[in-house]
């Protein structure tokens, strides 16, 4: 048996990991477009950005969470 054939090969740990960013940077990306959504609807008033960001990560993960439940 050769190391490319042995199971838990360095590829595979990779291509897990890789799958893990892509997954984490599409979280991300869905983060800051609900972001921005929720301060368009607040009318684009300064000073909210945080606040805005974190209630998009609640509802992108709450969201996220619910996808996976219907699997």
């Amino acid at each position: 048996m050769t190391a490319d054939t042995l199971p838990g090969r360095a590829e595979d740990a990779e291509d897990s990991l890789q799958e893990r960013e892509l997954t984490e940077s599409e979280l991300r990306r869905q983060v800051q477009a609900k972001a921005k959504e929720l301060y368009v609807l607040r009318g684009g008033a300064q000073g909210k950005d945080w606040d805005d960001w974190f209630e998009a990560e609640r509802i992108v993960r709450k969201m996220a969470t619910r996808r996976q439940k219907g699997r």
